[in-house]
């Protein structure tokens, strides 16, 4: 089972702030997007929850059985960012969302269809994971050229890939809780906006801070 995204997502949560739920709600989309690591009904496999929580753990945090299934179902429940930062606003963060018991969110628009499921481990660079562990299987052999960076030679061992590797997905794992932070802000802008995606930023904030107009 590969940590570096939990133990990321992990360590923003224990730092609380705005995008803690959004983090929360992200580990979820890794686990439930991680076939290799769950059973045919959809469970971790046995001892993966034990080592989330050991991790935790080292981080200085407190996780438990609960909550790692929490985050699964609210990643279930809602599988794009549109849904749970609707969600979110709703019943007004994660205490919420778990009082509520996670309801589906409202069907789409008459005309229009659910947007795509999000995974971490293959959509954008968040996660730099393809293979088994999402819906694209991993491409064939002779595809794979694409994978590797410039510098790797067929002499370069294993243990340098390796390294590069865990690098690439410690950095990976950064940019996605980065942008977990710029989801939430734009949520929180987005919804005292009332949804106009006109307004300026610094209107959306004033707006926040409760001086409306203070800018203009």
């Amino acid at each position: 089972m590969i940590f570096k995204p939990y133990k990321m997502l992990e360590s923003e949560i224990i730092k609380g702030g705005k995008a803690v739920d959004l983090c929360r709600w992200e580990c979820g989309r890794y686990i439930v997007c991680d076939l290799e690591n769950l059973t045919k009904e959809g469970n971790l496999k046995h001892g993966r929850a034990e080592m989330m929580i050991a991790w935790a753990k080292k981080l200085g945090g407190s996780l438990h059985q609960k909550e790692i299934q929490r985050r699964a179902r609210c990643a279930r429940a809602y599988i794009n960012h549109d849904e749970i930062g609707t969600a979110l606003s709703r019943f007004d963060g994660w205490n919420g969302l778990i009082e509520a018991g996670f309801p589906a969110p409202p069907p789409p628009p008459e005309g229009t269809e659910r947007g795509a499921p999000y995974n971490p481990w293959t959509d954008s660079k968040k996660g730099g994971k393809n293979g088994s562990r999402g819906a694209n299987a991993m491409p064939h052999r002779e595809e794979q050229g694409y994978l590797w960076w410039d510098w790797v030679e067929p002499t370069t061992t294993l243990g340098e890939l390796e390294d590069a590797c865990d690098k690439s997905e410690a950095m990976t794992a950064r940019f996605a809780a980065r942008d977990a932070l710029r989801r939430a802000e734009i949520i929180e802008l987005l919804a005292g906006a009332g949804g106009d995606r006109s307004m300026t930023k610094q209107d959306a904030e004033d707006i926040r801070d409760g001086n409306p107009g203070q800018n203009r």
